[in-house]
């Protein structure tokens, strides 16, 4: 009885792929001499089938996203075919990714002068591919001569809801005026797989501190 995997060209990952070009590896079939791996035939094929062809190391799932259902049938040196269906399935997400981004002061109330505040950018992707921040900055709402520096950050976002956190700390300026400040940010970013920009020019949700 062979063995079928399905696995994501970019990331081996063999529960979703962002393509629908797939690696397949084929297992326990040492005696066979011939293969059918596709979303056909799902019932078993004769003998003589012409579909029967060498073993391929990649096969192209039909178009669309959703789950794709595969098939392995090897023949062998007797020419038998197997007769337990073999079926792996593998979700396709093309969706580029969606970038949700949010700004939180650590800190409600900050003094003139005051150096290390923490402040965080979270950064959400609800897409199917995974997204690269190339670049992060802070936005304030009036001017000031803060010192802002990044002490952690996130290359890389996965799909499907994960989420990464970007650090910042902040010397804030000793002539801010007092009151209330909104924060910002604006992130470069792209789409691992095509490169495309998915940058953001503000958060989806700010956050305010307090200048006494």
């Amino acid at each position: 009885q062979p063995s079928l995997r399905l696995l994501a060209l970019t990331t081996d990952d063999e529960a979703f792929t962002p393509t629908s070009n797939v690696r397949v590896i084929v297992g326990n079939d040492a005696d066979a001499v011939a293969w059918i791996v596709g979303e056909t035939p799902t019932a078993k094929p004769t003998v003589g089938d012409t579909r029967f062809g060498p073993e391929p190391r990649q096969i192209m799932l039909s178009a669309g996203d959703g789950p794709k259902t595969v098939y392995v049938w090897v023949k062998n040196t007797a020419g038998v075919v197997n007769s337990a269906v073999v079926q792996p399935t593998i979700t396709v997400d093309t969706r580029p990714p969606e970038l949700r981004v949010e700004v939180q002061a650590l800190a409600e109330t900050v003094s003139q002068g005051q150096t290390g505040v923490p402040v965080s950018v979270r950064v959400t992707n609800n897409g199917g591919v995974a997204a690269e921040i190339t670049g992060a900055t802070l936005v304030f709402d009036a001017p000031a001569s803060h010192v802002v520096t990044r002490t952690d950050h996130v290359l890389r976002v996965e799909r499907g809801g994960a989420k990464g956190t970007l650090l910042f700390r902040v010397g804030v300026d000793a002539f801010a005026a007092p009151g209330a400040h909104l924060l910002d940010a604006r992130l470069t970013a792209r789409a691992v797989l095509t490169q495309a920009d998915v940058s953001r020019s503000s958060a989806d949700i700010r956050d305010a501190w307090d200048v006494q």
